[in-house]
C-alpha cells in the first residue's frame, strides 16, 4: 500500500468510526433521558395525589428535546475542551503523559544512542527529525504523535532505554515512524479529545455520588438524608453507568483504530530496517520483563490506542483490547517464536556500550542494489537502502556542525549559513543584518559553522535539506513570536541581494512549512478549477527546471513528459506549459498556498504529474531533486533522500 493510500484510508476509518461514535452518543442520550425522567417521578409522586405520568413524560418530543439537547452540550464541551488542551499537538500529548523533552546535547550514552537512532530514521524517512520525550515509566513503551509530520514527537519510556538494546530500540523507534507516515497519528489524537466527551456523564455520576455520600454522612434526620443525599447518591450511581456506556464505547472504537495499524506497523518497521529481530526482540522483552508494557499514569487509558506496547495491561474481553496479543505480533515476525518469554528483573540492562557497537556493526549488511522504484512510491516507504544512505549522509556532515545542530542557536545559524552569498559585497548586507538582530555569541558560532559547511554551492545545497530536518527539532523550541522572527530574518538574507533564487525560496518555503504548521491539522478538498490551476503552474515550472538544469535534456523529452503528466489529469491541463520566465517563484508560492486545503488524492495526482516531467531523461539533477522533495516536504509528503548508487542520480 502506498503513502496516499494509507493516507485515504486513514480518512476513511475516520468516517467509519464516526458513525460508532454517533452510536454511542444516542445511546448515551437516550438512556440519559429516560434515567432523568425515572427520577423526576420518583422525586414528585409523593408530592402529587395524580402522581407523575411517567410514559407520558418519557416520550414526551420536547421533554426528550430538552435533555437531548444538554446531554449533546455536555458531551460536545467536554470534547472541545480536550481538543483545546491538545492543541500543542504532539508535545501536548507528550507532557500530559509526564514525559519531558530530551535534550539533544545530553551526554549520557543511553540517550545520546537514542537521538542516533531518532536521526537515522528521520533522514532515511525524508522527515524532519521530532523532538524526543522521555516518559518516567520503568516499564517498555513508546508512541508517537502529533496532528501532522511537522508537529511529531517520539516519547519512549526509561525501560526502553534501559532494557532494550540499539538494534530492539531502532525496531521500536522504525515502528513508531511507519504510525507518522502511514497517517495514524492525526487519527489518534483526534480520538483523544473527541472520546473525552464520551466520559464526562461517567465523571458527573461519580460527583454526583461523592456529593450524595457526603450528605448523608452530613444529614441531621433521616428525612433528610432519604430526600437530598439518598436521591443525589441513586442519581450519580445510575449516570455512573450511563457512563461506561461511552467508557466502554469509546475503548471498542480505539481497539477497532489500533489493532490492524499495530500489524501494519510492525511490518513496515521489519521492511525498513531489514532485521526482523529487533523489534521480535523488543516485543519479547516486553513479555518476559517485570513491568512489561503497561503505563502507571493516570493518562494512559487515554491514550492507550497510540503506544507500541499494550500500555493497560491485559483486557478482561479481547473485544476492547487497543494491542493484538503479544505472542501473534511476535509470530507475525519471527515465525520460530516458541511462545516462551525469557524473565527479566528489574534490574537488567541493555549490553554496555562495546557490546552495542559490536551488535550495530554485525547488524549493518551491505545494501542491495537499489529497486527502480519511482520517486512516488519511495515516498512514506523508506527502504533499509535508505536507512543505509541516511547513515552515509551523517557521516559526511562534519560532526562540530552535527553538535551545534543540537542546540536551538546552532539551527539557527546553520540556517542562515545555507543562505549566505559568496558575493562580497552581498555578504556584507547579511552581516550587517546579523549585527542588527543577533548577539556577539550567535556572531561567532555563525562564522564557525559557515566554515564547517562543504566548500562550493554546490556541495552545500546536497546538504541543505539533511541540514534542516536535523535543525527542524531545536527550532520547535521557538514560540510563535520567535518563529515569526526568525522566518523574517531569513527573509532578509534571502533578499540581502535585492533578488530570491529558486534554491533559497525552496528552502525558505520548507522552514516556513514547519514552524507555522497550524495549516496542516485541518485538510479538505480543492475546486476542481483551483486544484488544476495549481497542478498546471507546478507542471510548467518543472518543466522549466527540467529542460534548464539538464543540457543535454533533448526539448522533446522534456515535452513528452509533459504530455504524460498530462494525461493523467484526463487532459483538462492545458496542451502546452505556460510561460514562466521571471515568475516561476510567485506560480510556486501561489499553487503551494492553495494546494495545503488539497486531499490526499490530490496531492497525489501532483507528485506523480512532477514526477513524469523530471523522468522524461531517466535521470533527477540535483536542481530537480531539490524542487522535487521540496514541493512534497511543503504537501507532507515526505521524500527519503536520493539513492546515490541508483542510475537515476
Amino acid at each position: 500500500m502506498s503513502f496516499f493510500e494509507h493516507q485515504i484510508k486513514a480518512r476513511r476509518n475516520t468516517r467509519n468510526l464516526l458513525i460508532l461514535f454517533i452510536l454511542t452518543v444516542a445511546t448515551i442520550v437516550c438512556a440519559v433521558h429516560f434515567t432523568l425522567v425515572i427520577f423526576f417521578h420518583f422525586a414528585t409522586a409523593d408530592k402529587s395525589s395524580a402522581g407523575s405520568p411517567i410514559l407520558r413524560y418519557a416520550f414526551d418530543p420536547e421533554i426528550f428535546l430538552i435533555t437531548a439537547s444538554v446531554t449533546l452540550l455536555i458531551i460536545t464541551t467536554g470534547s472541545l475542551i480536550k481538543i483545546f488542551m491538545l492543541r500543542g499537538g504532539g508535545a501536548a500529548v507528550a507532557t500530559s503523559l509526564g514525559g519531558h523533552l530530551v535534550p539533544l546535547d545530553s551526554e549520557e550514552y543511553r540517550i545520546k544512542k537514542l537521538l542516533n537512532v531518532v536521526e537515522e530514521m528521520a533522514i532515511a524517512s525524508g522527515t524532519p527529525v521530532p523532538p524526543i520525550y522521555l516518559i518516567p515509566e520503568q516499564s517498555i513503551n513508546a508512541f508517537a504523535a502529533g496532528y501532522s509530520i511537522d508537529d511529531a514527537v517520539i516519547g519512549v519510556t526509561e525501560g526502553c532505554l534501559d532494557v532494550l538494546s540499539r538494534d530492539e530500540l531502532q525496531g521500536v523507534i522504525a515502528h513508531e515512524f511507519s504510525h507518522i507516515l502511514n497517517g495514524d497519528m492525526r487519527l489518534n489524537i483526534k480520538l483523544i479529545g473527541v472520546l473525552q466527551g464520551l466520559l464526562v456523564i461517567a465523571l458527573i455520576g461519580r460527583f454526583l455520588l461523592e456529593s450524595g455520600s457526603r450528605g448523608r454522612r452530613n444529614s441531621s434526620s433521616r428525612n433528610d438524608s432519604k430526600d437530598g443525599g439518598g436521591m443525589i447518591l441513586g442519581l450519580g450511581l445510575a449516570l455512573l453507568a450511563i457512563g461506561w456506556i461511552g467508557v466502554l464505547g469509546g475503548r471498542l472504537i480505539k481497539a477497532a483504530v489500533s489493532r490492524q495499524r499495530e500489524f501494519l506497523a510492525d511490518a513496515s518497521a521489519v521492511q525498513f530496517t531489514r532485521n526482523p529481530l529487533g523489534l521480535a526482540g523488543a516485543l519479547k522483552k516486553i513479555g518476559g520483563f517485570v513491568y512489561g508494557s503497561k503505563i502507571a499514569h493516570p493518562g494512559a487509558e487515554e491514550a492507550s490506542h497510540m503506544f507500541f506496547g499494550n500500555g493497560l495491561g491485559s483486557s478482561w474481553m479481547s473485544l476492547f483490547a487497543t494491542h493484538p496479543p503479544l505472542d501473534t505480533r511476535i509470530l507475525r515476525v519471527d515465525p520460530q517464536f516458541k511462545g516462551e518469554f525469557t524473565e527479566y528483573s528489574a534490574e537488567y540492562h541493555a549490553p554496555d556500550a562495546g557490546e552495542e557497537l559490536t551488535s550495530a556493526l554485525s547488524s549493518h549488511r551491505e545494501p542491495r542494489s537499489p529497486s527502480q522504484t519511482s520517486l512516488t512510491d519511495s515516498i512514506g516507504n523508506p527502504t533499509p537502502e535508505h536507512l543505509t544512505q541516511a547513515r552515509v549522509v551523517l557521516a559526511n556532515i562534519p560532526l562540530k556542525l552535527h553538535q551545534s545542530l543540537h542546540s536551538l542557536a546552532g539551527a539557527e545559524a546553520a540556517i542562515l549559513s545555507l543562505l549566505t552569498s559568496e558575493e562580497e559585497n552581498v555578504r556584507r548586507k547579511q552581516d550587517e543584518i546579523l549585527h542588527r538582530r543577533k548577539d556577539k555569541k550567535f556572531i561567532i558560532l555563525y562564522e564557525e559553522t559557515l566554515q564547517q559547511l562543504p566548500p562550493g554551492t554546490t556541495s552545500t545545497k546536497e546538504f541543505s535539506l539533511t541540514i534542516l530536518d536535523l535543525a527542524m527539532s531545536p527550532l520547535a523550541l521557538l514560540s510563535p513570536v520567535q518563529r515569526g522572527q526568525f522566518l523574517e530574518i531569513t527573509k532578509e538574507f534571502i533578499l540581502a541581494d535585492a533578488s530570491i533564487s529558486l534554491f533559497e525560496y525552496m528552502l525558505h518555503a520548507v522552514v516556513k512549512k514547519h514552524l507555522l504548521s497550524e495549516s496542516s491539522h485541518t485538510f479538505g478538498s480543492l475546486k476542481l478549477k483551483e486544484f488544476l490551476s495549481s497542478a498546471h503552474s507546478l507542471m510548467s515550472v518543472c518543466s522549466s527546471i527540467s529542460s534548464s538544469s539538464s543540457p543535454d535534456k533533448e526539448s522533446s523529452l522534456s515535452k513528452a513528459g509533459y504530455e504524460e503528466a498530462r494525461r493523467a489529469f484526463k487532459e483538462e491541463i492545458p496542451p502546452v506549459p505556460m510561460a514562466v520566465s521571471g515568475n516561476e517563484l510567485e506560480l510556486i508560492d501561489q499553487a503551494l498556498n492553495s494546494l495545503q486545503k488539497s486531499s490526499p488524492e490530490q496531492k497525489q495526482q501532483i507528485i506523480v504529474a512532477l514526477e513524469k516531467i523530471i523522468l522524461s531523461d531517466d535521470h533527477v539533477s540535483q536542481c530537480e531533486a531539490e524542487f522535487f522533495r521540496a514541493i512534497a516536504a511543503t504537501l507532507d509528503c515526505p521524500v527519503p533522500p536520493m539513492l546515490r548508487n541508483s542510475s537515476k542520480i
